[in-house]
């Protein structure tokens, strides 16, 4: 796609209600609920279209797998195909990290969630379009990012041991920071790159952000009974579709991990030692005719997954995404370190409007630092909780020990921290909360007055794979008071200066911040690494255990029709990197333990 398609979105939106799209999704075509055997339509080039679509078994395509299309989408309202699978036909086994979801969880897992994220599990996913979709996808994914939160219809299969589910009209955009680029040839619009995107399976097309492409789908709540059937969707629910995820992340393998399994390992490790944590795990993909081999699947970090983890009143708490933002509109960009001097408030004390916490808009290009996901947006001072944690943080300067824990504890769990800070640690990842204030999410629980627990996100870039010209995460001490991430500079997050690093050892520190480190904190902290480092499940041994798992499952079937001789999806290769990583870190913590 070349750059002059910026100013060609316009005119392509108008056209789109007119335009014939080689993979027509006509009325008579769209399927029902009670009926999965579909047939596509003669006539309108779709059995053309599916001729040439094989998975990566080259098995054939089924004839109601129909790529989705633009030309009736606003007037059809297709329904998948009935799932006929019950509670028994699942394989639910225990996890290998021994992790289960709290017993008084609001949403219990179904079991085809747990099958799905087993690392015993297999899975193929196919995603089928027509090439405006994925033009679109391009266009607005990365050309014209205002409209970058907009999901375009596709379909998708999934194959899960054997077992096969077929979604109808998914919403499908990139996702990603530094991940986004040009996908498709700009003449032919086949796909010439791998991408990361988001899926989500309860779009309704029905706000009128999407008149700007002629998508705006003319069914409401009241008239169309399809609309609350898909508004409730979810993926690997139960049989009514319930219960499952709204969405799930798809990321390829940009930070060209050997192994291809340093994500399902650490985020299983969190899990295991009691952090709030996404599940993560392999899958092949095809999209179109385009094999696209081994990719990484990720739970989302939302409301959805809290509710797995807690009880009513606990899930329905405040959550944030933190990265880097803007202190205010007109000041260049800061990292995420819960620094208070970083808020910006106006004559009367309030919070400034687009600065750095705030709700993420970007139609109107506003990427708050900390983004609010869910919080009341009624409150009349919505971003309160976060702002305390702030100040409170703030105000820790100066005191003893015992005022700066009293104060502490009100404001953070700390068992939840300290191990947060630990496992952190342990896998090494210069992208981080302590490494970049950067890639972390703020929860604030309603059942502990509202404390924040801290989770990780994004560990593509952990386990010794080189960031940004980072170097050895491995010879770090356990006391480190560097961000890695940031050129080294001197840590700003003052929780860290709170409970593991003490200022007498670095008297030249900068920024420097008067707050006396708490040795109960950082012998907690010790012990916590003490049993982590430990833990059979941190060695070298087990990591080929996960690897040589998922090498079984997918070890021919990681052919990618993009590899060439500068681009390959590392078919595991193998786990020399994070090998070394772990060995290296236990030779650099023995000293304190």
């Amino acid at each position: 796609m070349s750059k002059s398609k910026l100013f060609l979105l316009p005119i392509f939106a108008m056209l789109l209600g007119s335009c014939h799209i080689l993979d027509s999704l006509s009325a008579t075509s769209v399927p029902s609920t009670n009926d999965s055997n579909i047939t596509s339509n003669e006539g309108d080039g779709t059995s053309d279209v599916l001729s040439t679509l094989s998975d990566t078994s080259s098995e054939d395509t089924p004839s109601d797998l129909i790529p989705a299309d633009l030309t009736m989408f606003t007037t059809t309202y297709p329904t998948d195909p009935l799932i006929t699978y019950t509670d028994s036909d699942y394989i639910v086994k225990d996890f290998p990290n021994g992790f289960t979801y709290p017993t008084d969880a609001r949403v219990k897992p179904t079991n085809a969630y747990l099958e799905f994220w087993h690392p015993e599990t297999e899975l193929n996913m196919r995603i089928v379009a027509s090439k405006a979709v994925f033009e679109l996808i391009e266009e607005c994914g990365f050309y014209n990012q205002k409209y970058a939160d907009c999901y375009f219809p596709v379909t998708l299969e999934v194959k899960m041991n054997g077992k096969r589910f077929v979604y109808y009209e998914v919403g499908m955009r990139l996702k990603g920071n530094t991940s986004r680029t040009q996908f498709l040839d700009p003449d032919t619009n086949d796909f010439i790159k791998s991408l990361s995107f988001k899926l989500s399976f309860n779009e309704l097309w029905d706000k009128a952000i999407y008149d700007t492409f002629n998508l705006r789908k003319k069914w409401t709540e009241t008239d169309n009974p399809e609309w609350l059937v898909r508004d409730e969707r979810t993926f690997m629910g139960d049989v009514d579709r319930k219960y499952g995820m709204k969405k799930i992340d798809i990321k390829w393998n940009k930070s060209a991990d050997p192994s291809l399994v340093m994500q399902p390992f650490v985020f299983s490790f969190f899990q295991r030692h009691g952090l709030i944590s996404q599940n993560s795990t392999l899958t092949t993909l095809k999209m179109n005719n385009t094999r696209f081999g081994i990719v990484t699947v990720n739970e989302p970090i939302d409301k959805h997954l809290l509710r797995r983890y807690f009880n009513k009143k606990g899930a329905a708490g405040e959550l944030y995404k933190v990265g880097w933002g803007q202190p205010s509109p007109d000041e260049g960009w800061v990292k995420g370190s819960l620094r208070y001097e970083d808020l910006r408030f106006d004559d009367h004390g309030n919070l400034i409007e687009r600065a750095i916490i705030g709700e993420e808009d970007k139609f109107n290009g506003y990427e708050p630092g900390y983004d609010a996901k869910e919080f009341d947006a009624k409150s009349p001072n919505p971003f309160a909780k976060m702002i305390t944690l702030m100040e409170t943080l703030k105000n820790i300067e100066g005191k003893s020990v015992s005022e700066a824990k009293t104060m502490l504890e009100a404001v953070v769990d700390m068992n939840s921290f300290l191990r947060y800070a630990a496992l952190c640690y342990l896998t090494g990842n210069p992208d981080d909360m302590r490494n970049n204030g950067n890639n972390y999410y703020v929860f604030f629980n309603p059942n502990e007055g509202n404390k924040a627990y801290f989770i990780p996100y994004d560990y593509d870039w952990s386990l010794n794979i080189k960031w940004d010209g980072v170097g050895d995460m491995s010879c770090l001490g356990p006391f480190h008071s560097k961000q890695q991430g940031n050129d080294r500079s001197w840590q700003e997050n003052r929780l860290f200066w709170a409970t593991l690093i003490d200022k007498n050892d670095h008297p030249h520190r900068a920024p420097a911040y008067d707050i006396p480190m708490s040795t109960d904190y950082r012998n907690a902290y010790l012990d916590l690494l003490r049993t982590f480092n430990a833990d059979s499940q941190y060695s070298d041994t087990y990591y080929n255990v996960v690897y040589n798992t998922y090498k079984a499952t997918y070890g021919n079937k990681t052919a990618s029709d993009l590899d060439d001789g500068d681009y390959k999806v590392s078919p595991f290769v193998g786990t020399d990197i994070m090998s070394a990583f772990i060995n290296g870190i236990k030779n650099s913590l023995a000293p304190y333990l």
